[in-house]
């Protein structure tokens, strides 16, 4: 329930983007990440899988495939979570949302220092120990394997038992280091979706016409080269960002 609630206050939603459509249509399961401008904040990048070692994530209240057979499953190439197809949109209603590929602008200062926080999991099956007690954790084999053992970072990957003896409420809000590849992982504070240019005529009138008439000249260009999102590093000797390119075919 902490993780949850925590998900609510960092992973929530931003308004909709200036421009698009209000009313939603059927979120599409997407298998790649989406870099357009009707992108969503924290969306699960998806492939089939037939996967028998961990349960429904959405867990039994909220399995609407649970008393089916041979129903597929589909697991996250980022957090690595399984469900079932038909259960991917009940992940809305335990508000759970993938790790951020990247951060909203919003009213803040874009040049504000920003952290990345720890994306916890729950999972019924973990390899090696607790960074809390050292212990192992009790494997659970079955995907009906109802039994939440671990509570792990997708980013970083530490893992702890899921229990209050090792795993703390207040670590939900700390910072997380990213891991042992933090030096060429590029972080989503890095990555900021751009406002698409608006009109500005109301404004521009309360000026002087020549000024006016610098802008106008340079705003064709400007909207020209708009892109969803734009690149905002934070210079840090440390680090050294890699950039893969795969070929999903080859």
């Amino acid at each position: 329930k902490a993780i949850t609630k925590s998900g609510l206050q960092h992973l929530a939603p931003p308004p909709p983007t200036p421009g698009a459509p209000c009313g939603e249509p059927e979120r599409q399961i997407r298998s790649t990440v989406d870099w357009s401008e009707s992108a969503t904040y924290g969306e699960h990048i998806w492939f089939e899988t037939n996967v028998s070692g961990d349960f429904c994530y959405v867990g039994e209240q909220y399995c609407v495939a649970k008393m089916l057979k041979s129903v597929s499953r589909r697991k996250c190439a980022a957090c690595k979570i399984v469900v079932h197809t038909p259960c991917i949109e009940q992940l809305e209603k335990i508000n759970f949302r993938c790790k951020p590929s990247f951060r909203e602008s919003g009213s803040r200062n874009i040049r504000e220092p920003t952290f990345v926080r720890h994306h916890w999991v729950h999972r019924r099956r973990q390899d090696g120990k607790c960074r809390h007690c050292g212990k192992g954790f009790q494997q659970k084999f079955t995907f009906h394997s109802k039994e939440i053992v671990a509570i792990s970072c997708s980013w970083c990957k530490q893992a702890y038992h899921s229990k209050v003896s090792c795993f703390m409420l207040q670590q939900i809000e700390e910072p997380c280091s990213l891991g042992v590849h933090a030096a060429v992982v590029i972080p989503p504070t890095w990555i900021l979706r751009a406002r698409r240019p608006q009109n500005t005529l109301k404004a521009s009138k309360k000026k002087k016409r020549a000024s006016f008439k610098r802008k106008s000249s340079k705003k064709g260009p400007e909207e020209g080269r708009w892109r969803p999102f734009i690149i905002r590093p934070t210079p840090s000797p440390l680090m050294k960002p890699l950039l893969v390119f795969v070929n999903p075919k080859s």
